[in-house]
């Protein structure tokens, strides 16, 4: 039985029990006057009394009818109306959440079915949302909640959803508690934020930086002009002048290190990316051939690196940016090892079983290592290891720069001891599809050993 014709029966069950009484007086009243008349009148009056009630039955019928098809009509108006509001609930983009006092959902939209279809957790991340402080239920015990966070985490996607919910008790004439909560996907907002945030720590970074970094160099390259100036003043020998020549220059070229890397490390993070097939094997093999350049001509050949190279996919990535990020990678490798020791590196990669999306690549070294304290800040801009800061000259971007590069490709970059002495570095990227060829050009820099899976470079 539909509504409409329920609430039209039940609204117009005291207007038929008036219209009964009425017919229930009519006759006794036609009973009453037929026992004073006289025998002969009786027939006549009766008959008269009797079709005067079926007259006024039909007219009651007729109401009746109308009745029913005035309240059938606005049952079907009211539908009509509720059917209209759900549809618009359930296109509007957010999430819409009545609960009872259980907490069980009592009207619940398309919206908010998707954003609470998986598990919630703090801003943290990490922390899953306890449900006593939920805002729909904090709204039960008469708690209003304005714009609290969460995260919400899908097991098939890899990105968490930001979450903005607002929540406040809603009245009840019946006295039973109930709640609402309104739900805001605020991801794109939370992102844009988070970039923000991020854009003014590199700015307060990079002014740390020009105020010291840039201007210790420049102050030196000052000094350095005018000794050389007041050298050549006194007429100096050409070849006393050598040295101080030297350290110009040397100031000069850190001074450009810096500015090349702050240039890099912003086109990182905002530059365009032009996803294509990339050779790592052809990459890596450029990079070595000139990381290693000056040991070829006239450099100590004691000193060369040992370089095993693994087999190595093609990759759907920028083909610069994937450049920058293996020479920062192999030239660190190089050059943080002990003095008078060449550097040995093993670069491989492999995938997980089952997943052919993605690669691992690692550059395990036999270097220095990092030091404990500064394991969880080698990827912080600007950041050097105090030990590594004497001895070893850098700017402190190149592991920030590496992962910003591998953060735009929805990859993961994390280091760790290499068993034996030394780091391994690791990073992630998406691997090209099958059918698309590589268009970097071949290199020959990688002589084949016995091993036909790796290769010597040297």
């Amino acid at each position: 039985m539909e509504n409409g014709q329920v609430l039209g029966r039940r609204a117009d069950a005291p207007r038929m029990i008036l219209r009964l009484t009425a017919v229930r007086c009519a006759v006794v009243l036609t009973i009453v006057a037929a026992a004073a008349l006289t025998v002969d009148q009786r027939p006549a009056v009766v008959l008269g009394c009797l079709l005067a009630l079926v007259v006024a039955g039909l007219v009651a019928v007729g109401r009746h009818r109308a009745d029913i098809a005035a309240l059938t009509a606005a049952g079907a108006r009211s539908r009509a109306r509720a059917t209209m509001l759900e549809a618009v609930i359930n296109r509007i983009d957010v999430g819409v959440l009545v609960v009872d006092g259980s907490g069980d959902p009592v009207v619940r939209n398309t919206a908010a079915e998707k954003m609470l279809g998986a598990d919630l957790y703090l801003p943290d991340d990490a922390t899953p949302f306890p449900a006593e402080e939920l805002p729909w239920t904090r709204a039960l015990r008469g708690d209003r909640c304005e714009q609290v966070e969460m995260l919400l985490r899908h097991p098939d996607q890899p990105d968490a959803v930001t979450l903005s919910v607002s929540a406040f008790p809603l009245p009840d004439e019946t006295g039973v508690p109930r709640a609402m909560a309104t739900i805001h996907d605020i991801t794109d907002r939370a992102a844009a934020d988070a970039r923000t945030a991020a854009t003014i720590t590199d700015l307060r970074a990079f002014a740390k930086v020009a105020a010291h970094d840039l201007k210790s160099p420049l102050t030196a390259v000052a000094g350095f002009a005018e000794l050389l100036e007041d050298s050549l003043r006194a007429e100096a020998d050409p070849a006393a002048l050598r040295p101080t020549a030297s350290r110009l220059v040397a100031g000069i070229e850190r001074m450009h290190r810096l500015v090349d890397d702050i240039l890099v490390y912003a086109t990182a993070r905002d530059g365009r990316i032009d996803l294509g097939p990339v050779d790592l094997n052809e990459v890596v093999g450029e990079v070595i051939a000139e990381r290693t350049a000056h040991l070829r001509t006239g450099g100590d050949p004691t000193l060369f690196p040992d370089i095993y190279l693994g087999p190595l996919p093609v990759v759907h990535a920028d083909a610069s940016m994937a450049r920058q990020l293996l020479d920062n990678l192999i030239g660190n490798a190089i050059k943080y090892t002990l003095p008078g020791r060449p550097a040995r590196i093993d670069i491989s990669a492999h995938s997980r079983q089952g997943d052919q999306d993605w690669i691992r690549v690692e550059i395990a070294d036999r270097g220095i290592g990092i030091p404990a304290a500064d394991k969880p800040h080698i990827f912080t801009s600007y950041h050097r290891c105090s030990d590594h800061a004497r001895g070893y000259t850098g700017t402190g971007l190149g592991l920030a720069i590496c992962q910003r590069i591998v953060e735009r490709h929805g990859g993961r970059i994390g280091a760790s001891d290499n068993p034996g002495g030394g780091t391994r570095f690791w990073f992630t990227m998406p691997t090209a599809p099958i059918s698309e060829p590589s268009t970097a050009t071949a290199t020959n820099h990688i002589a084949r050993t016995a091993d036909p899976t790796r290769s010597r470079v040297g």
